[in-house]
């Protein structure tokens, strides 16, 4: 009996290592990409008319400030055109990203002390299988989704929003000319990419413990 109870309560500590370092990498990678995202839109800063790329990049930066911080009031740009409903879509996305502010700020300084517990028992090598397989599947999954990014796209904001605020009106919410399907491609594969490599970090973190030990 004290047996099984010692093999669940080492299977549960793993399953939470493991959850703890996925939640803190996508988290991650997320605020990563959110934060340097203005990157990817100079190519198409100039599509609102009567707008310079300069007014459309401060604005743009304006928002990213809006999206993290959780005292400010409601947004407003100062040079772009936007309606109610684009207000609203934005508070909603709001709350996404808070969200995701908040479990790196939990995950990643419990990661960091987990694995230096695990490194203290030796235990890191457990990690390695499930890593293979994340950096196994995870390249499947970008793959399928970029084949398939519309269909994904729309069904996400179905899912994640109970309304139709995100269907942008060009004329109303000029800033959808800005925020391209082509830009929303380029950010998740810049996501990908970060997951990918922080997985693949962790690995050989893994193995290496096994080396020295």
């Amino acid at each position: 009996m004290i047996g099984n109870l010692n093999n669940l309560k080492i299977k549960g500590r793993q399953l939470l290592v493991e959850l703890v370092l996925f939640f803190a990498i996508i988290s991650v990678a997320f605020f990563v990409v959110l934060n340097i995202s203005s990157l990817f839109i100079i190519p198409t800063a100039g599509n609102i008319d009567g707008v310079t790329i300069k007014h459309v990049l401060a604005d743009y930066l304006h928002l990213l400030g809006y999206l993290q911080n959780p005292f400010t009031g409601g947004l407003k740009f100062r040079y772009i055109d936007m309606s109610v409903a684009g207000r609203h879509h934005f508070a909603d996305v709001k709350h996404l990203f808070l969200l995701n502010n908040a479990v790196m700020l939990i995950s990643v300084p419990l990661t960091y002390w987990l694995l230096k517990q695990e490194k203290r028992n030796k235990q890191l090598w457990k990690l390695l299988v499930p890593l293979q397989i994340w950096l196994t599947v995870f390249p499947v999954l970008a793959v399928t989704l970029g084949l398939n990014f519309e269909p994904f796209f729309i069904k996400f904001h179905q899912i994640v929003f109970n309304n139709q605020d995100w269907i942008f009106d060009p004329l109303t919410d000029p800033i959808i000319n800005v925020l391209t399907e082509s830009v929303f491609i380029e950010l998740a594969a810049m996501a990908c990419m970060l997951i990918e490599l922080m997985f693949f970090v962790a690995y050989r973190i893994s193995k290496c413990s096994i080396i020295k030990s």
